[in-house]
């Protein structure tokens, strides 16, 4: 498609974050709240324009200079507003950032062993640089949530594809990677991958009893059906009456999100007990909500900081589908605030503008951080160690002794 076509699609996009109407549960949401509050529409006309260098374009290109697009807009505000593939491409392979290096921490088993590997480049192209290009296109609050997108987004055949310089018409995907001193190559074809990885995943709502603690598994903020958390809530009461347990373990690792209301009878549960909560990088939207109502009732954390700032923009009723170019626009309708004591506000669109425009201040970010971090390694990655989860225990045995 030729420069105006593109804009033409930039615009449908845009009208759509703004001021798009969504039924979503019997509520109608009107468009982004201040999606204009920090750039007028004129200065970003003249981003568009200075974007689109080129004389055609194809829906990698839509795909990479939207996402730039609107995080020149929303900026460090709102991690949840963007555009996705309709349909990704996942290549069995995983990656890790620490301190800059990209490793390989897992991959399918008919890849020649290389996990722990440092990936040197994409394609021939320096992996800083890709780094770069992703961190362009992604609007972050905190540098945990940077890293965790762009260790998803080197796996996704169709992200890659979009980077200004990775050849849009690649089948191929090669991987340089250093391992044991050498450098050696991943080959990916698209449609012919090598199996998926096999991992095993522990199930949400899941518990177990673990050095006198019952750890109890919520890695997704959804059910399979209405009373699923009730039932989990009954056998923890169970277990820990037979088993005389009162020391709690929530595990909210890789939460990232869903309905923050599903949690809500296991925090009152929680009520009064021993309780502490596990948060990692990957804990966002409102998985990091259920990590706040823990907190208000005492609980106390060990990790990392989680993907997101508290206060941020969020929940997202409804999509644009763009059928030409199979991708799907997903909006945030809420803006969330916080105030020091853990209570929380939604702000719509109209609400927000009024709200904010004389207090401006109060937008920016408010990081909460774990009581004990600890942060896993990539050897302990690789092996499958968890020193959180034994700071838990450790912590429950501490406060054993100090009674």
């Amino acid at each position: 498609m030729d420069k105006e076509i593109i804009k033409r699609y930039i615009h449908e996009i845009f009208e759509f974050i703004d001021s798009g109407e969504v039924e979503f549960h019997g509520d109608t949401f009107y468009g982004h709240p201040g999606f204009y509050f920090f750039h007028s529409k004129e200065e970003l006309n003249k981003k568009i324009d200075s974007l689109l260098t080129k004389e055609t374009y194809d829906k990698y290109d839509l795909y990479y200079i939207v996402n730039c697009l609107i995080k020149y807009m929303l900026e460090k505000y709102d991690s949840h507003t963007k555009v996705n593939f309709d349909k990704n491409i996942t290549m069995p392979i995983k990656f890790k950032i620490q301190d800059g290096i990209v490793y390989v921490i897992n991959h399918s088993e008919e890849i020649e062993n290389c996990k722990g590997a440092k990936v040197v480049a994409v394609n021939n192209i320096p992996i800083d640089k890709l780094l770069e290009e992703l961190e362009n296109m992604i609007s972050y609050s905190t540098k945990e949530y940077l890293e965790v997108i762009q260790e998803v987004n080197l796996c996704n055949f169709e992200i890659l594809k979009s980077l200004p310089s990775i050849n849009n018409n690649s089948d191929v995907i090669t991987f340089q990677v250093l391992f044991n001193g050498k450098i050696t190559e991943i080959k990916f074809q698209k449609d012919t991958f090598p199996k998926p990885i096999l991992e095993e995943k522990i199930e949400n709502y899941s518990y177990e009893i673990y050095d006198n603690s019952i750890v109890i598994n919520y890695h997704e903020c959804r059910s399979k059906h209405d009373n699923q958390m009730i039932q989990l809530i009954n056998q923890l009461n169970l277990v820990s009456e037979e088993e005389n347990i009162d020391n709690y373990i929530v595990d909210l690792r890789d939460n990232m999100g869903g309905d923050s209301r599903i949690i809500n009878p296991l925090v009152e549960y929680l009520s009064n007990k021993n309780v502490v909560v596990l948060v990692n990088e990957k804990v966002f939207s409102s998985g990091r909500m259920a990590y706040v109502n823990l907190k208000r009732i005492g609980a106390y954390s060990i990790g990392t900081d989680i993907s997101t700032s508290l206060n941020c923009f969020g929940n997202i009723p409804g999509q644009l589908r763009i059928k030409d170019f199979n991708l799907i626009v997903r909006r945030s309708s809420t803006y969330w605030l916080y105030d020091n004591n853990f209570n929380c506000k939604g702000y719509r669109k109209g609400e927000f503008e009024k709200f904010f425009t004389s207090r401006k201040e109060l937008l920016e970010p408010m990081i909460l951080h774990p009581d004990e971090k600890v942060v896993l390694s990539i050897d302990d990655i690789i092996n499958g160690n968890d020193p959180q989860l034994m700071a838990a225990i450790n912590y429950f045995k501490h406060q054993k002794k100090m009674k």
